[in-house]
């Protein structure tokens, strides 16, 4: 007979009082994993604040251990609640996996340090998240499977750095350790990532057929794994395959995308459903209300601490105005792209805003000088 989700909950409430606290911080870390598979994150927070004041009375391995699953299932629940680079998640994170590190459990370095690198990477802090992959690389020894995980931690920045032919070399070295028959959801997870991933690369490639077909097989692999957060990954990524070639397919990817991060009450994906969604209306005429939409999105994406991909956000919106003949509005948001581009070390779609600087320019009646010097930059970045 299967046990009550509230089972480990209920035991800790007993254990705690008969000063077992060493069982009590474990079933409160197996109560908020619980929690989280609900979906229930206020709960799991809760239950992780319970096992953490535990923490003082535990000694030896188990301590270590105890508080590596506390501070790990906290900083998950704050991701899902708060965005991906949360502070308040990344903080707690980053504590687990030290600790980690320190103890030297291998499984929890690859599992926290993946958290805090994707979270450095939200936040377009690309840099950091290299140094953390770099530092799992460090600690895991020969595990095929860590190593695997870090070549598409070391991909991820590259691809919005604009650095896309060592991005796919990472994402050959990965798939070449990945399991050649992906059955488990664990496989099945990271193979889907592996797709999309390259789905996007290919995309800037600029070759069509290929960056699409990989994005469906993307987000297919990651139905079959049936964890929501990776399908919601997955149509993200798919969605940015579509929109880089501007292809009409952006909108059902962002509308599953929508109702997924709407069902399962994850804020990150559902400003990015949102985005997606109001620059696909370009596409089918409705250029005033995909800028009203797109200015709203970005909006809650920003809420969201993210600060990644917005190179592209800041295309979609130069791209209405110029569209609408906005024209001061559409450079404001070039320069703001620019501004960005040289802040963060984004340039995925650098070449495209610089295009759309001198189109903008030309549409004002600037000197043609200006635009020449803007067309000549994007030139530069297109050959490098």
């Amino acid at each position: 007979m299967k046990s009550p989700d509230w089972e480990p909950e209920f035991l800790a409430f007993h254990y705690q009082p008969a000063g077992r606290e060493e069982v009590a911080a474990s079933l409160w870390s197996k109560a908020a994993r619980s929690a989280m598979a609900r979906f229930a994150h206020e709960e799991a927070l809760s239950h992780t604040e319970q096992g953490i004041s535990l923490l003082p009375a535990l000694k030896g391995e188990k301590a270590h251990k105890a508080e590596v699953d506390l501070f790990a299932n906290r900083g998950a629940a704050f991701r899902a609640l708060e965005g991906f680079g949360a502070l308040s998640s990344m903080e707690v994170t980053r504590k687990a996996f030290e600790r980690a590190v320190e103890v030297g459990d291998r499984r929890a370095v690859l599992h926290t340090g993946r958290a805090l690198s994707v979270a450095h990477h939200v936040r377009a802090e690309y840099e950091d998240a290299v140094f953390c992959a770099r530092r799992i690389e460090n600690e895991i020894g020969d595990d095929q499977f860590g190593h695997m995980i870090v070549r598409s931690l070391l991909a991820m920045p590259m691809i919005w750095q604009g650095r896309f032919r060592e991005a796919l070399d990472e994402l050959d070295k990965a798939s070449k350790l990945a399991s050649a028959k992906a059955k488990t959801a664990t496989d099945l997870s990271f193979q889907s990532q592996l797709l999309s991933l390259r789905g996007v690369t290919m995309a800037f490639f600029g070759d069509r057929d290929a960056a699409l077909s990989l994005a469906a097989e993307g987000v297919e692999v990651a139905g079959a794994s049936e964890r929501p957060l990776v399908l919601a990954s997955a149509l993200m990524l798919a969605c940015n395959t579509h929109q880089i070639l501007l292809d009409p397919g952006v909108m059902q990817q962002a509308q599953a995308l929508s109702q997924l991060a709407y069902d399962q009450r994850l804020p990150f994906y559902k400003a990015s459903a949102a985005s997606f969604i109001a620059a696909a209306h370009y596409n089918e005429g409705e250029v005033a209300k995909g800028l009203d939409l797109l200015s709203e999105g970005w909006r809650a994406f920003q809420e969201t601490t993210s600060r990644a991909n917005q190179l592209l956000v800041c295309r979609e919106l130069a791209r209405g105005y110029l569209m609408s003949g906005a024209t001061d509005d559409g450079l404001a948001v070039v320069d703001d792209g620019l501004d960005r581009a040289d802040n963060d070390g984004e340039e995925n779609c650098l070449a495209e805003v610089l295009c759309q600087k001198g189109e903008l320019l030309e549409q004002q009646g600037a000197p043609a000088a200006h635009s020449a010097d803007a067309y000549d930059r994007a030139i530069g970045v297109a050959r490098r």
